[in-house]
């Protein structure tokens, strides 16, 4: 995997032409470039839909192939850096495009960065059901009586948490695995998204059984 190249100014940055440039050069994309690729982007899928625009039968059965396989993943629109998944969603987009606006990854670690996306996105999921006060993360079991007269109440977390956090895991390892995260700095990081959304909600909890007592 090699890491790309600067970006060189021309005349055509902040286009997509100019975003295409840098792609055939094997360079990393500009921000001007980025931002005017990212505008072309999102007006050309809300223009898909609303149906004002229709999508050629080949983008359709890229789609499914996508879904179904990654394959179509490694092909690319031109010659450089391969092209977003359409069906990744804002967090797995944005992992992708990071990514792949800074190495070059050969076919397997492609495949591989497109399944880190898929979990990023579930992950997404996760944390946006977890943050809600709609969502019951945990539950209470049978009371039970102990010897002393006391009532002992188990209290059962959710398996949502625990998958969260084996995906949340998986998804560093394959990021390690094809070179773009280092494990060292992985364990070195701050608490993660799921372990601060807990705590706040914690607290929430906390604050209200203090004004109910």
């Amino acid at each position: 995997m090699d890491e790309k190249k600067p970006p060189q100014k021309r005349p055509k940055c902040g286009s997509v032409a100019g975003y295409r440039q840098h792609v055939r050069k094997k360079e990393r994309t500009c921000d001007e470039c980025r931002a005017a690729y990212n505008a072309h982007a999102r007006e050309h899928r809300a223009k898909l839909a609303s149906g004002e625009k229709k999508p050629r039968r080949s983008m359709v059965k890229k789609r499914v192939e996508d879904e179904a396989t990654g394959e179509k993943v490694l092909a690319s629109a031109e010659a450089g850096s391969p092209e977003t998944p359409t069906f990744l969603k804002r967090a797995g987009r944005a992992l992708w495009e990071a990514i792949t606006s800074e190495y070059d990854l050969d076919a397997g670690a492609q495949v591989a960065l497109l399944e880190a996306c898929r979990m990023t996105d579930r992950l997404q999921r996760f944390a946006a059901a977890l943050s809600t006060d709609s969502t019951l993360w945990f539950e209470l079991g049978d009371p039970q009586e102990l010897d002393d007269g006391s009532t002992q109440v188990q209290v059962v977390v959710t398996g949502m948490i625990s998958e969260a956090r084996q995906m949340q895991a998986a998804v560093t390892r394959t990021l390690s695995a094809i070179g773009v995260l280092k494990q060292a700095e992985a364990k070195a990081k701050e608490r993660s998204a799921l372990d601060q959304l807990m705590e706040k909600r914690q607290a929430r909890l906390a604050k209200a059984q203090r004004e109910g007592a």
